[in-house]
């Protein structure tokens, strides 16, 4: 194999290379911008129910209600890191307990 002919066959696997990225990045910024479109795109509206649930504990007269959901392991909230006091009553965060 001559000079000339090996740095033909090189020139030719770099432009191979270069169009092999060049369509790996084309094809990944495509996924994105589909992904990114997907995520932006809102849901469908929802079917709230035009009335009360009849074997509800909650009374409902007509008024406003507030409905309040608490988690039943209050510490599951909160993360206390490894430094924190072992304490609960020497830590500064309040506690749902």
């Amino acid at each position: 194999m001559t000079s000339e002919s090996a740095t033909s066959q090189r020139r030719v696997s770099d432009r191979t290379l270069f169009v092999v990225i060049l369509a790996w990045c084309a094809l990944v910024a495509t996924g994105l911008y589909l992904l990114w479109g997907y995520a932006a795109t809102p849901g469908g509206a929802g079917t709230p129910p035009t009335t009360w649930p009849v074997g509800s504990r909650i009374n409902r007269d007509g008024g406003f209600e507030l409905v309040f959901f608490a988690h039943p392991l209050p510490d599951a909230v909160w993360i206390n890191p490894p430094a924190a006091p072992a304490k609960s009553s020497e830590n500064p965060l309040p506690t749902l307990h």
